[in-house]
């Protein structure tokens, strides 16, 4: 049997930063799912694209929430629901905030453009932050 020394390229931690990252990457791409078929669902229903964006924004954000505290950074499971729930909603709102003002953005300057094309480039926008919120201030390994 054989044992792996630590790779000189990837030392252990980052290794493991970057597993955070691909895990996050995966519930994201679920939430990009939940995103625009919400959108696409409000949309149908004649929602205003205003609304629509929004309220597609929060169900994604929420199905996040979820598949992030139980999978990506299931070791900061054992801290309060509640608190890691607005902790990811506060860290998110930045990610949230840009995807929601690209979308509309797009959407007015190019109304020809297919309205989920518009979320998607929100939602690629805003994912980089979201990250950097959840990873250092929702889901920590240790809080001060």
């Amino acid at each position: 049997m054989t044992t792996s020394s630590p790779s000189p390229v990837f030392p252990s931690r980052s290794r493991e930063e970057f597993g955070h990252l691909l895990q996050f990457l995966l519930v994201g791409a679920s939430g990009v799912a939940v995103n625009l078929g919400v959108f696409t669902i409000l949309l149908k229903l004649a929602v205003p694209i205003a609304s629509a964006t929004a309220i597609a924004i929060a169900a994604a954000m929420i199905s996040n929430f979820a598949l992030n505290r139980r999978f990506t950074f299931s070791y900061a499971r054992h801290q309060p629901i509640w608190r890691q729930f607005f902790g990811f909603v506060a860290a998110c709102l930045i990610g949230a905030l840009i995807s929601y003002g690209t979308t509309l953005l797009i959407i007015s300057h190019w109304p020809h453009v297919l309205p989920q094309l518009a979320a998607f480039a929100g939602i690629v926008l805003g994912t980089g932050f979201n990250f950097i919120g959840s990873r250092l201030v929702v889901f920590r390994k240790s809080h001060l």
